[in-house]
């Protein structure tokens, strides 16, 4: 018998692979688990569950977390903490440690204690934080919970990737800069004059740039009209200042969204973000071009999925 993925993953599987499905359009996605055998078992024959990519999440999905955070949980005292995965070194905080801080560098999130520690995590390609009323029933695949004066924080996270620890300092060197506030396109420019890769593939380096991921950079690629298979040596100055610009856009954009939730992103209180109804190119190769109406492609660039517009990113 068939075993049917969840609609996350049809989804995710849906945009990765752009399975053209006729008489079935993305807004009728859910209606998939109800589909005639056959078109689900298409599906499945086009992609392999056990090696398509989950878009993990990115800057906007992370600072919507961060955001939330500090609304929440700024000041709540920490309580005990539980963990429930060996992957996951356990630590302990000491009682009457509060919540001071909620810091966000690259894809990294930071919850900072009035003791001076920090927790920093990282959630991967699966991992979820969520916030909840004091509760004894745990959410599915929970690896650690944090039990706080009103709120329990989990993380949870399916395929067990998510990173946490607790430590005295956290090093953020490597992880500037920050597009939302400090994309240089000088600086870029002279940092990418003697590399040969590609562009898009720079701008995933977290070290170049932090934070950026495989969606938002084939969004920020297409709004400065570079292409995405340009030596990032070739790009002038001018070009620079074009995906610097469309970076705090877009990502700004994607924050007061929420995120793009076209697998199993959720914000901290089990939502999903919005930003997947404004994607300009990802997941929509052979659609016309917002721009130009040529026919949007999809190819590979270092092993991630590519989307772009061959006509007028040049």
């Amino acid at each position: 018998m068939l075993d049917f993925p969840t609609i996350d993953k049809i989804c995710a599987i849906y945009f990765h692979f752009g399975i053209k499905i006729e008489g079935i359009c993305i807004i009728d996605i859910e209606n998939l688990l109800f589909a005639n055998y056959l078109v689900v078992a298409t599906i499945l024959a086009k992609a392999s569950l056990t090696t398509y990519k989950v878009p993990m999440p990115e800057l906007p999905e992370v600072e919507t977390l961060r955001k939330q955070l500090a609304q929440n949980v700024i000041g709540e005292a920490v309580q005990d903490i539980a963990f429930f995965d060996e992957r996951i070194k356990p630590f302990v905080i000491s009682k009457d440690i509060a919540i001071s801080a909620v810091e966000r560098f690259g894809k990294y999130l930071v919850i900072c204690l009035t003791s001076g520690e920090q927790i920093v995590i990282h959630l991967r390609m699966t991992g979820h934080l969520l916030l909840c009323e004091p509760t004894t029933e745990f959410p599915p695949y929970t690896r650690f919970a944090m039990f706080l004066t009103n709120k329990t924080l989990f993380c949870c996270d399916l395929r067990r990737f998510a990173i946490l620890e607790l430590t005295a300092f956290f090093s953020k060197t490597a992880l500037i800069p920050n597009p939302l506030e400090n994309f240089d396109a000088k600086a870029a420019l002279a940092a990418a004059s003697s590399r040969l890769l590609p562009v898009k593939q720079l701008l995933l380096e977290q070290g170049f740039i932090a934070g950026i991921g495989n969606i938002y950079a084939c969004e920020i690629l297409f709004a400065a009209q570079v292409n995405p298979f340009r030596k990032a040596c070739s790009l002038t100055g001018r070009e620079w200042q074009r995906i610097a610009r469309a970076s705090l856009e877009i990502l700004s954009a994607g924050v007061e969204s929420r995120g793009t939730s076209i697998s199993d992103w959720r914000d901290l209180f089990g939502k999903k973000g919005e930003y997947q109804n404004h994607l300009a190119v990802y997941g929509r190769q052979q659609e016309p071009c917002p721009r130009c109406s040529a026919i949007l492609e999809r190819s590979k660039i270092g092993g991630r999925g590519t989307f772009f517009c061959p006509h007028c990113q040049k």
